[in-house]
């Protein structure tokens, strides 16, 4: 480096140096200035507060005086006339713009206000000024009422003794905020502080961004730090001044007047700009020379660096890549390859984040994107949900590897349909979207037959059953979403009926949302007690008398209203919800036996368990703990389970029948004749009854059929050591004939309908009463 840039540098730093400072000498002097001025501003600002609130009392004092002297009023509230005292006071609440009215008597207990938060016939809540008022004849100040700051004025209503007190105030509100700001030329705050756990309340004019920052200052406020004089923030930028109006109980009330520098600083804005000038003059000449040196390698630098922005934004490389030599040609190509390798990625990802991984199919968000397309282009198309049914037995069976054969040739044979979109939405399930037109059913034939060809997966031949739900736009739905889960309801409803395919039913989507809501709502039921218990006798055919009763939940809902047992029922065996049912019936039913031993009288109930209850290893011991709780034998419980029920896991719902029955509890088959039990499975049941189904015993007087299937069931019953029980007895022929067959008990709508249980025990005193030599008189004849 030569002597005369050596001279050069150091004349130019020592001229920047002598520069800086004097402009920061002249600066600090005109910043002390213009923040001192701004403190005195803040103090002028408190004063100008106090005198509009003061002015504001004043104004509340002389129209509660005049309120007070009106002698309409007086005598409205001599002869405790709300209506007129409640007009009064609107009025003149509404004549200055008040925004609370209130009037109380001697004891200060409200007879009247106009706030929602204080109820008729509470006490004044702010006991300080109500003291006041007691001990100067009236008093004026701030208070707190529901968490919002009021200037409340009271003064008493004499007529000539002291007969009431009245109350007006304003808020401290946003306009009152606004009006200061504009008085003062500062942002102004009211500020409400409750407890430490309790947001505070604020009426400002800040921006929200400030109101954050007054709110991480409440430890200070409260300590008092801006009361005194005005404060700079912990950030430096604003300069802060607090003014207690008013303490109530646990609550400050502030006004927070605050100013920022920005503000104070404004009329120096010149002089800061002349001396920019006259540094940036001296900067200038001192650094032309580096300017071109700087240009000559910053302009390549800048062009890469544009490069790389708009590879950024996604542009491409050879569309964006600069003319440059040297060093510089080589950057930019590294990045014209980076940006290449990017895109192939970019590429990959977006592929793999719309296609499924093992059979290459379109996926979900795909099949959605595309339906949504079509949806707004309403074009009409159908969509099939097929369904490959006990794929998991192919998993279990020939294992996992050859079921994803199986999903990939399925894949690979929907692909070769040309004229249709396939799409894998997880597991064993695939969406097929065929455009256009199409005859209602005839997809679902065809692309059934192509399902049902064997598939060859690894020397293996594969026999596919499948299921599939059909829907049509825009017939079935012009919703992405509501096409999807008709087409999924559609499917559902082929696989429960086992048939292969099966279109979309208008309506069931209804159902399946009624399906819905009563699965949701079914735990809340039963813990808001929607659910009830109604029961139902059962009489001994030789002498009329009342043996024992069943218990049948009843459900109204509050929407739905009365919701079938059978429907809620099986929906909670779905949806895994029983156990909470079957642990509400049991507790029910216990609770309902100790109520009437409590009265003395010793009643059987019978529930019944459900095919899911009986794969619940827990039961006996929940039963024995619920019979110990209430102090119930076990006697007085009996249990009911359907052939069906049974079914399931022969084995295992044998062993927890025994353990029940080791429990002391009586077991009964429910509904027997229209399951599938065989009679070598029945006889090893535990079981002392059997209940023969209403179907066969509604009609039996009139179809010999059916009374066939009766008496044989009797005899076989007997022969087995078993009870039978007729279900469905709905007249006297009925009875007699279960008589002379031989059956033991009967249950049905002749002798009574279920009921609730506070008309059990007089029910069953007026049967006692009624049975005369061993016939049951309440019985109607047939017709």
């Amino acid at each position: 480096m030569s002597f005369r840039v050596r001279l050069i540098l150091i004349m130019t730093i020592l001229l920047i140096l002598a520069q800086l400072a004097t402009a920061t000498a002249m600066l600090r002097t005109a910043s002390d200035a213009a923040l001192e001025r701004g403190s005195q501003e803040l103090q002028v600002g408190a004063r100008v507060l106090e005198r509009m609130l003061s002015i504001r009392s004043a104004q509340l004092r002389d129209n509660v005086a005049l309120l007070s002297a009106d002698f309409g009023f007086k005598s409205a509230i001599a002869t405790v006339d709300r209506r007129t005292i409640d007009s009064v006071l609107a009025n003149h609440g509404e004549r200055i713009g008040a925004d609370l009215v209130m009037l109380t008597d001697i004891e200060g207990v409200l007879q009247a206000n106009s706030h929602r938060n204080l109820g008729i016939g509470s006490r004044l809540p702010f006991d300080a000024l109500w003291q006041e008022a007691q001990h100067d004849n009236g008093s004026a100040g701030i208070v707190m009422l529901g968490n919002t700051p009021y200037q409340l004025v009271l003064s008493p209503v004499y007529a000539p003794n002291l007969i009431a007190w009245v109350g007006m105030g304003f808020m401290l509100d946003s306009p009152l905020a606004k009006s200061l700001g504009s008085l003062t030329r500062h942002d102004v705050s009211f500020v409400t502080y409750d407890d430490d756990k309790t947001p505070p309340h604020i009426v400002t004019t800040l921006d929200a961004r400030q109101q954050q920052m007054l709110l991480s200052l409440e430890s200070r406020i409260r300590n008092g730090d801006f009361v005194d004089g005005p404060r700079f923030t912990h950030d430096g930028e604003t300069l802060m001044m607090a003014y207690t109006l008013a303490r109530q109980n646990d609550s400050s009330i502030f006004a927070v007047l605050q100013t920022s520098r920005q503000i104070l600083m404004a009329p120096f804005q010149e002089l800061k700009v002349q001396l920019l000038i006259i540094f940036s003059l001296a900067w200038l000449v001192t650094s032309m020379i580096a300017v071109t040196s700087a240009r000559m390698i910053s302009r390549p630098i800048q062009r890469l660096a544009e490069m790389a922005r708009r590879i950024g934004l996604g542009e491409r490389a050879a569309d964006v890549k600069p003319a440059v030599k040297g060093e510089f040609a080589l950057l930019a190509n590294t990045l014209a390859t980076m940006q290449q390798s990017l895109d192939r990625r970019e590429a990959q990802l977006l592929y793999q984040s719309r296609h499924d991984s093992l059979t290459g199919l379109p996926n979900r968000t795909t099949a959605e994107q595309d339906i949504a397309e079509l949806v707004s282009q309403r074009s009409p198309f159908t969509l099939l949900r097929l369904n490959i049914n006990d794929f998991k037995q192919i998993n279990d069976i020939l294992g996992y590897a050859m079921g994803d054969q199986v999903l990939i040739g399925v894949a690979q044979r929907l692909l070769e349909q040309s004229d249709i979109q396939s799409y894998r939405f997880g597991g064993d399930e695939f969406v097929l979207l065929i455009t256009g037109d199409q005859a209602p059913g005839r997809m679902m034939a065809r692309f059934g037959s192509l399902m049902r060809e064997p598939l060859m997966t690894a020397d293996t031949q594969v026999t596919l059953k499948i299921s599939i739900g059909e829907v049509a736009s825009p017939e079935h739905g012009d919703t992405p979403a509501q096409l999807l889960r008709r087409s999924d309801i559609a499917l559902y409803q082929a696989k429960e009926t086992h048939t292969m395919a099966l279109r979309y039913v208008p309506g069931s989507d209804e159902h399946h949302q009624r399906q819905l809501q009563i699965i949701h709502d079914l735990p809340r039921a039963l813990r808001d007690g929607q659910l009830c218990l109604y029961y139902q006798p059962q009489i001994d055919i030789n002498c009329g008398r009342v043996r024992q009763y069943e218990a049948l939940a009843r459900w109204h809902h509050p929407k739905l209203g009365f919701v079938p047992p059978d429907e809620f029922i099986t929906l909670a065996e779905q949806s895994g919800n029983i156990d909470l049912l079957t642990a509400w019936l049991m507790t029910t039913v216990l609770h309902q036996l100790s109520a009437w031993r409590r009265e003395g009288v010793v009643v059987n109930v019978a529930i019944n368990l459900s095919a899911e209850d009986l794969r619940n290893d827990e039961l006996p011991a929940q039963l024995r703990e619920c019979l110990a709780h209430h102090a119930i034998p076990a006697a007085q419980l009996r249990l009911e389970i359907t052939e069906s029920a049974v079914m399931h896991e022969p084995s295992r719902a044998i062993a927890l029948l025994m353990q029940l029955r080791d429990a002391g509890l009586e077991l009964a088959i429910d509904d027997y004749g229209t399951g599938y039990s065989s009679l070598a499975q029945l006889k090893r049941m535990p079981v002392s009854e059997l209940k023969i189904d209403k179907s066969f015993v509604m009609h039996m007087h009139q179809q010999p059929n059916d009374e066939v299937i009766v008496r044989s069931t009797v005899e076989m019953g007997h022969n087995l050591g078993l009870e039978l029980v007729a279900e469905g007895v709905e007249n006297i022929v009925t009875l007699k004939r279960l008589a002379a067959l031989g059956c033991d008990y009967a249950q049905g709508y002749g002798i009574a309908k279920p009921m609730p249980a506070e008309a059990v025990l007089p029910w069953q005193r007026e049967h006692d009463r009624r049975c005369v030599d061993g016939d049951v008189v309440l019985l109607p004849t047939p017709t």
